[in-house]
């Protein structure tokens, strides 16, 4: 099934669909949020390049060679099993040094890349050429499939068969009489796709059988989480809609979850991640979502749940910004300077050397997204956090339209301030260069400034001399 990231949503963890020997993307600070240690790292093999990511993606290409990357991360067990193995075996590291240079992106430490990337689980290995991406392969490969792949993408082939490497899958279902099924030749995959033929034919009540019982059998399958949570929690909802005793059913399935939530003690995170997930998705299904945001009424103010909801921030994000709680939003920003710039860094990487129309990627994308991370923390009254954040996008980002995005942002979050005052007179006027000489915008771009600036003056009242002189 073909997976896109949708642009509202660009910035968000990605999905995991892969079920041979993979796991989905997962942070060694996540982990030990549920109490478990993350695994010692594995001495990384020879092969790869010690140099930073562009460095390494540039000295390939200059060299006309292939750029495989390697996404990973030290508690990723099947990573850690293709270290030992496949990427120390002998004619691996033979093609590879003959043909490649080899890069390995820790998903801990560069999630940003990790996300532009498409990481939706790991161990990922992708080929690029040319600074363009050919092909990847998901899960746990063996030397001899991987040499096979390897030699094909050299071909020109994609996906060489070799290393779908089925016979690996882990068992994606330990759960009773659920596991015969989930484990026949085709998986989870195979029935959701059932389900979802059922959906389409109107045969509801067959749909809501394979619904009811892939939300229990997915729910510790390697690699089924994304589409677990996203995709088919959307079909669910539109078979609810459609069907009342299908909505009747997820109620029940949503209301266990509830229990499970109330019975988990708050220090044991990993327990209550995995209810309170389950339990979010399900009120999304069954269309209640106000149920969500009354739980996160509860206990946002609890420091020991903290960390639990900024796990939880992708599932909060969209809801709280559209009732309006930019405050609730921004105190799940821990670091905004920092947040925007890694993001800058990350559009440019996924931007470069791809046509504009071939990234879906376009720059009101990352404006949307920067000014929003300096509204939402200004709202929760961190302001010179968010004077910093907002600096940092417009030294990033010079284009007026960054400017006016900033303060669209801070209206609809209803904590305009006089900052956006002062940088608006500043760039309608013409701002000092670094050569002494005032930067005129085009009358264009000078007319919308304006425009905005009366909008903000509205609310901001008259300015004062002491406005005037505020960063």
């Amino acid at each position: 099934m073909p997976l896109s990231t949708p642009r509202s949503k660009l910035w968000i963890p990605v999905l995991a669909i892969t079920f041979g020997g993979a796991v989905t993307t997962e942070s060694a600070a996540q982990q030990a949020a549920q109490g478990r240690d993350a695994p010692a790292a594995v001495a990384k093999p020879e092969i790869f390049d010690g140099r930073p990511y562009l460095d390494a993606k540039q000295a390939a290409e200059e060299a006309g060679k292939w750029f495989i990357v390697k996404a990973t991360a030290v508690w990723c067990g099947p990573c850690r099993q293709m270290d030992r193995t496949t990427w120390v075996d002998p004619k691996v590291v033979e093609w590879l040094r003959e043909h490649a240079i080899v890069y390995a992106l820790d998903t801990d430490v560069e999630p940003d890349l990790a996300r532009s990337m498409g990481i939706r689980s790991i161990p990922t290995t992708m080929a690029l050429r040319g600074g363009e991406e050919f092909d990847r392969v998901m899960g746990n490969v063996g030397p001899q499939p991987f040499v096979a792949w390897l030699a094909g993408i050299d071909r020109g082939e994609k996906r060489a068969a070799p290393v779908r490497n089925r016979g690996q899958a882990p068992d994606p279902n330990p759960r009773g009489a659920a596991r015969d099924r989930a484990q026949d030749d085709d998986g989870p995959m195979a029935r959701y796709q059932e389900a979802q033929q059922q959906l389409r034919d109107r045969k509801f009540d067959e749909a809501t059988d394979n619904f009811e019982f892939l939300w229990g059998a997915t729910a510790d399958a390697p690699g089924f989480g994304g589409v677990r949570g996203s995709f088919m929690a959307s079909d669910m909802k539109t078979l609810a809609a459609r069907h009342p005793a299908a909505r009747e059913r997820f109620l029940a399935l949503r209301n266990e979850a509830r229990r499970a939530l109330d019975a988990a003690a708050l220090t044991d995170s990993r327990q209550v991640w995995q209810a309170a997930q389950d339990w979010m998705i399900l009120n999304e299904v069954v269309n209640e979502p106000n149920a969500t945001l009354a739980w996160f009424d509860q206990v946002k103010d609890d420091p020991s749940v903290k960390p639990l909801l900024a796990r939880l921030h992708h599932r909060l994000n969209d809801m709280l910004k559209a009732e309006g709680r930019w405050a609730d939003l921004g105190e799940l920003i821990d670091d905004p300077e920092s947040s925007v710039r890694v993001r800058r860094r990350i559009f440019d990487m996924a931007r470069e050397g791809v046509a504009p129309d071939q990234t879906g990627l376009n720059d009101s994308m990352w404006r949307k997204d920067a000014a929003e991370i300096h509204a939402a923390v200004l709202a929760a009254g961190r302001r010179e956090e968010a004077r910093q954040a907002a600096v940092a996008a417009m030294e990033l980002d010079t284009d007026p339209k960054m400017l006016e995005a900033i303060v669209a942002a801070a209206q609809r979050a209803k904590a305009v301030d006089t900052m956006h005052r002062e940088w608006l007179i500043k760039a309608i006027e013409g701002a000092e260069a670094a050569n002494g000489e005032a930067t005129k915008l085009p009358p264009a771009a000078v007319e919308r400034l304006q425009r905005i600036q009366r909008s903000v003056e509205a609310q901001l009242g008259p300015r004062t001399p002491a406005d005037a002189g505020q960063p």
